[in-house]
């Protein structure tokens, strides 16, 4: 039996940096993909102090089917860490998918079960989308592997 490696020994983060007019052509087809096709969805790039302690942040109407995602400007890493952009991108808008049941999860929640119960599994559903699209999807996962 051949050993297969985990993903996340593989699926360290790497610097990936697009233009505006990239993150847009990205944004347009995942969007496709994730089967948001019947939103609008802007994607801007920010400046650090805007969105601070974040590499993007997403807002959204429900009730209007619109959606802004706004990425770091990765001259705008403080701490000089790889931007994963496509992950990021992809991070903001799975929160769009699940956009009706996050704007009522969230109500009440502390900022411990927001991470575990929102953050994470999303975190780690943008890690394996992007993985696919890479062509990395031979790996598995460990049920104790923490991103």
């Amino acid at each position: 039996m051949t050993e297969r490696k985990y993903l996340k020994d593989e699926f360290k983060p790497i610097q990936v940096t697009w233009t505006l007019e990239q993150l847009v052509e990205a944004g347009e087809w995942w969007a496709d993909v994730l089967g948001l096709g019947g939103w609008t969805i802007d994607i801007e790039l920010a400046r650090g102090f805007t969105i601070p302690e974040s590499e993007a942040e997403v807002t959204w109407t429900l009730t209007k089917r619109r959606a802004t995602v706004r990425l770091l400007d990765p001259n705008d890493k403080p701490n000089g860490d790889p931007i994963d952009m496509e992950r990021a991108l992809v991070h903001e808008l799975l929160h769009v998918v699940f956009a009706a049941w996050d704007d009522s999860s969230r109500d009440g929640m502390s900022e411990i079960l927001i991470a575990v119960g929102i953050e994470q599994p999303i975190e780690r559903l943008a890690i394996l989308l992007v993985a696919f699209r890479r062509n990395i999807a031979k790996y598995k996962f460990k049920r104790e592997d923490q991103f």
